[in-house]
């Protein structure tokens, strides 16, 4: 029997080190448990931008600091293929990029830049070429995405601080419109498409929330009522052509966003406090925010301090949560939210302080890319079944 269950883990969960049969185990094992695959892409920076295909291939923007080249690398069977989009010799402050795949699978990106020349390029890989075009003035966070009639929509914060929204209309010319002029700097925007193909843009606002009542804020892992000076966010969603509707959001600090099936947006966000020492040092406290009606709740995940935060967020077609972040020791926490609440956890091990990006493949589980040793991984959450099989076994 024993033998019998050794060739079954195998077959089924071989490549796992989660699991082990010994001498006593007790019976009815999960097999096989879940692991993560490592799959070394590059060289790379400190940002990229990862998408998946509808086969679950993996598509890879990133900057290579070594030439100044922003590059593009897939993978369509068991190596990776290469290619050049731009030379862009900027400085990471002043560089940001985004990759996003049209309903036919073809890769298009967005990058900008800031500082004393900046500039907008938009492209898309067209018989192994990037036609890239430069379409409006840079700036910073440039956010793309690609709708299912496949118009691209692009969200960028510009020099003057305003938050700006294009999109190409049906005669290939970009219309601009101005979402808002917050009045002060900004580093980060979010972008999302819902269901109806209208945008979300989520940005830090020019005015103060109102203050919110009820009984969520007496939870201390509710959202804090904000004061009149405390930064806070805004989310816009267009309604028609320089139309945008806009409620404030009761959260100083958004990491990431993403909509879920029913386009419900779920955000990431922090809450920083100040204490003081010598020298100072500051708390972080990460959180996972949901809608509740006209109201927010949200769910703590971790709190260190000194933390510089790098983390994403996706919702599957179930409505399930995933969420990634790396902590301030450099472990990568991934975690599953089921839809009554519980959660299923694990680490696909150490990264560098840089950015993480996740997707979601048609298995259902997480892709990320992250950095170690100054090398670009692309990590692959494998499950071998859909769900876990127990194998009653005998041991003497």
């Amino acid at each position: 029997m024993k033998k019998f269950v050794l060739a079954l883990l195998w077959l089924l969960g071989g490549l796992t080190p989660a699991l082990a049969v010994s001498e006593g185990a007790i019976p009815h094992e999960p097999i096989p448990a879940p692991y993560w695959q490592s799959d070394p892409v590059a060289p790379s920076g400190y940002a990229n931008a990862l998408a998946l295909d509808a086969a679950d291939r993996p598509h890879l923007v990133y900057h290579d600091t070594a030439t100044g080249m922003l590059r593009y690398a897939v993978r369509p069977a068991e190596a990776w293929a290469f290619g050049d989009i731009a030379y862009t010799p900027y400085t990471p402050g002043d560089l940001s990029f985004d990759l996003a795949l049209t309903p036919d699978g073809v890769p298009c990106v967005a990058y900008a830049s800031a500082g004393s020349d900046p500039l907008l390029f938009f492209g898309c890989l067209e018989k192994d070429t990037w036609q890239m075009e430069m379409i409006a003035e840079g700036g910073r966070s440039a956010s793309l995405r690609v709708d299912r009639g496949g118009r691209p929509h692009i969200a960028l914060i510009q020099q003057s601080n305003n938050v700006v929204y294009m999109t190409r209309d049906d005669e290939g010319v970009w219309q601009t419109e101005i979402v808002e002029q917050p009045g002060r700097y900004a580093a980060r925007l979010w972008l999302v498409i819902d269901s109806q193909r209208r945008p979300h843009v989520i940005y830090h606002g020019p005015l103060p929330p109102m203050r919110t009542t009820g009984s969520t804020h007496n939870d201390p892992n509710s959202p804090s009522v904000l004061t009149d000076d405390q930064p806070h966010m805004i989310h816009a969603v267009r309604q028609s052509a320089n139309v945008w509707e806009k409620q404030p959001l009761p959260f100083s600090q958004v990491e990431a966003a993403a909509l879920a099936p029913a386009d419900e947006l779920w955000l990431l966000v922090s809450e920083w406090q100040v204490q003081w020492g010598h020298p100072p040092f500051s708390s972080a406290k990460l959180m996972l925010a949901q809608p509740a009606g006209d109201d927010w709740t949200t769910e703590f995940l971790r709190e260190d301090y000194d933390w510089q935060i790098e983390a994403d967020l996706a919702v599957d077609l179930s409505g399930r949560v995933h969420v990634v972040y790396r902590d301030i020791t450099g472990l990568v926490h991934y975690g599953r939210r089921a839809l009554d609440g519980t959660w299923e956890r694990h680490s696909p091990g150490l990264a560098e302080q840089i950015e993480i990006s996740m997707k979601l493949g048609g298995d259902g589980q997480p892709r990320l890319t992250l950095q170690r040793e100054g090398q670009m991984v692309l990590m692959t959450r494998v499950h071998i079944l859909d769900k876990m099989v127990y194998v009653p076994g005998i041991w003497r």
